[in-house]
């Protein structure tokens, strides 16, 4: 068999889920033919209960193909895939034995759906478990029963924020709502199911499950439910994406009812639409293309020399980003000392981090021990020496070359030969950062993207003397729950280099006319989570200044109006001084009426909005193909993919280069 092992003993069959020449399990269509065939050739009259395990360490299943769900171009591949799904769905929830699922590591989508079918939910505690439905961040609703199953098992409330939002919850939290019916140790996970299993055969009886009152309550309430859900959905999505809503309107039209073929009709129907929208395709392409650079890194890394594992990390620098990125990495089990000669900015990132991890507890996202584990991964200290155990220092002060460079002199001559060295730098170039280093083949550019707990994308910069050591630390930023870019060096790199052509060319258009809010606004219709001036005050007006200058002095000149570096001058430094475009006081903001000095009165603006975009969106493909001419990056995907997970390019626009192809307006050589 290609999906599972299936062993019998005592009228237990135990159905281990292990997805042969692959290293995750997915429900595909020879999934859909053998586990078919399997509940058909059950003998019911000899298996008296069912268990569901999964054989991969880490992970239960991440759901469906999506490779297989791309490449359904026709309504009717669909639908058929769809119904085939469902049907087994409905054959395995009908069959008339108690059937126990024991879930350890990531149980994604469809296999989440797949573990609503059994009557007995078993988790493991295991920090890697983790359930949710991803299928809305991909532009898609649940296809396979869990928008009827779901609110049956967990409330209305916490099914609707499940399958609305596709944010995951642990074991813990699962077993908190009711999904789980009970959390595990790890290594007992399978000997209780087992025991369950002889447990309910011996008493001829399924333990009751945990059916709260609050679900009645919520029954009664419903359309005030689904009221405050749609008003929050909207807020947060501004309507451009059309899942969130979809799954709210199947919910509540099929509330309370029992699953019928017209109930899954509606779902399908739904299904269809989604997958077959361009908005969808551009998200699923967009997601496909990631983790083809996950996989395409990893199969690298098989072919290195040098191999290390990283444990051990110096953080150099408590300012914010050194704040971020230590308890971003204690947080992914990493042992850190952060380092900076100011003992004030190292007190207030222990009370950071205390209170980060406060927040997790109070969310059950980990328990007390959790709690202080993570927390004594943590040391502080004001001196650079005595690092001969560090296995990666990661370097994160202020972007200045010479105070960058007195540090790295010192610091690379206290490491062992083995040690890599990265810097956190946004603009400067790797190359003659690692030339003031003792072991220059060691040393590398991390660009992390502030706050590093929510952006997902990482820079990585290499020289082509280090490519050796590229897959160790692609390896240490996926631990980090992070997608590895590799860029060569570059002043900028990628996004940082894209990232300046979009915001000097709105600063050009301020100095045309256009009102500072109104191009604001215009990006945030457009589906950007800020306006670019709005970007601009929060990354700092002095570090944009300091970055923009950097990148020139590199030759990479850019026009744009003479006023730009007076603008810290007469606006401020942005949201840290509390004015820059905006005045910022009491959570709210106004118009820097200052701004009105850096306009031509005799200039009035004659394009329209969506010509306004289209301009500044070419401007940015154009930076992105000059990138790839200049070899910084391979191809278009990989701007892309850039420019979505760092400043919030619109995912289902498909990217800026995407973009520029679907409106078949460039001059670029687009291929």
């Amino acid at each position: 068999m290609k999906h599972f092992n299936l062993h019998i003993k005592d009228g237990i069959a135990l159905l281990e889920w292990n997805q042969k020449e692959s290293s995750i399990n997915l429900i595909c269509k020879s999934f859909e033919k053998e586990f078919s065939s399997i509940l058909k050739n059950l003998n019911l009259t000899q298996i008296k209960a069912l268990i569901l395990t999964s054989t991969k360490k880490g992970h239960f299943s991440y759901g469906a193909d999506i490779n297989e769900i791309k490449k359904c171009k026709q309504a009717s591949q669909i639908e058929e895939a769809s119904q085939l799904i469902n049907q087994l769905f409905l054959d395995l929830e009908h069959l008339n034995i108690p059937k126990i699922v024991a879930i350890e590591g990531k149980c994604l989508g469809g296999a989440l759906e797949l573990a609503l079918c059994f009557d007995y939910i078993l988790v493991s505690q295991s920090s890697q478990t983790e359930l949710c439905f991803p299928e809305i961040k991909l532009g898609f609703i649940p296809g396979f029963g869990a928008c009827f199953r779901l609110p049956k098992r967990v409330g209305l409330l916490q099914a609707l924020k499940m399958i609305s939002t596709g944010k995951s919850i642990k074991a813990q939290k699962a077993f908190q709502i009711g999904l789980a019916d009970e959390k595990v140790p790890e290594l007992l996970l399978n000997k209780r199911a087992l025991e369950l299993a002889q447990e309910i055969i011996r008493t001829n009886a399924i333990p009751k499950t945990k059916k709260k009152l609050l679900h009645r309550v919520e029954s009664f309430f419903k359309d005030f439910v689904f009221f405050l859900f749609k008003k929050k959905i909207l807020e947060e999505t501004k309507g451009f994406y059309k899942a969130p809503l979809k799954a709210l309107s199947l919910i509540k039209k099929t509330y309370g009812y029992p699953i019928s073929h017209k109930i899954l009709k509606q779902q399908n129907d739904i299904l269809v639409e989604l997958l077959l929208s361009h908005s969808t395709q551009n998200l699923i392409s967009l997601f496909l293309k990631t983790q083809r650079l996950k996989k395409d890194l990893s199969q690298d890394l098989k072919k290195q020399v040098f191999q290390k594992s990283i444990q051990k990390v110096a953080v150099l620098g408590a300012g914010t980003m050194g704040q971020s990125l230590a308890f971003l990495l204690i947080d992914k089990g990493f042992e850190v000392r952060l380092i900076d000669k100011n003992p004030s900015s190292l007190c207030v990132t222990l009370k950071k981090v205390e209170k980060l991890l406060n927040k997790q507890k109070k969310q059950n996202k980990i328990t007390s021990y959790e709690k202080n584990h993570k927390r004594n991964l943590l040391s502080v200290s004001q001196s650079f020496s005595g690092l001969k155990n560090i296995d990666l220092v990661i370097e994160a002060l202020p972007e200045n070359f010479t105070i960058k460079k007195e540090r790295i002199s010192f610091v690379s001559r206290q490491l062992n030969l083995n040690c890599l060295f990265s810097s956190n730098t946004s603009s400067l170039s790797i190359l003659e950062l690692a030339k003031t280093s003792c072991h220059p083949d060691s040393f590398f550019g991390l660009h992390f993207f502030n706050p590093t707990t929510k952006i997902p994308l990482v820079e990585l910069c290499y020289t082509d003397s280090q490519k050796e050591k590229l897959g160790v630390l692609s390896e240490f930023i996926k631990k980090l729950n992070k997608i590895p870019l590799i860029v060569k060096d570059s002043p900028g790199f990628v996004v940082n280099r894209v990232l300046r052509s979009y915001l000097v060319e709105c600063l050009i258009l301020v100095e045309e006319g256009w009102n500072i809010e109104d191009l604001d606004n215009l990006f945030r219709e457009k589906g950007f989570p800020l306006g670019p001036f709005e970007t601009m005050d929060r990354i700092g007006l002095d570090i944009c200044l300091q970055t923009i200058s950097n990148l020139e002095q590199k030759g990479l000149h850019l026009k744009k109006p003479k006023w730009t570096n007076e603008i810290v001058k007469y606006l401020g430094q942005g949201m840290k001084q509390k004015r820059g475009f905006y005045l910022y006081k009491d959570n709210t903001k106004s118009l820097n009426p200052k701004i009105e000095i850096f306009k031509k009165e005799d200039l009035t603006v004659k394009q329209a909005s969506d010509e306004i975009f289209y301009r500044i969106v070419e401007k940015m493909a154009q930076t992105g193909e000059e990138l790839i001419k200049e070899n910084i990056v391979k191809t278009e995907e990989d701007i892309d993919i850039a420019m979505t997970l760092s400043i919030g390019f619109p995912a289902f626009l498909g990217g800026p280069m995407k973009y520029m192809k679907d409106h078949h307006k460039t001059n670029l050589n687009l291929n």
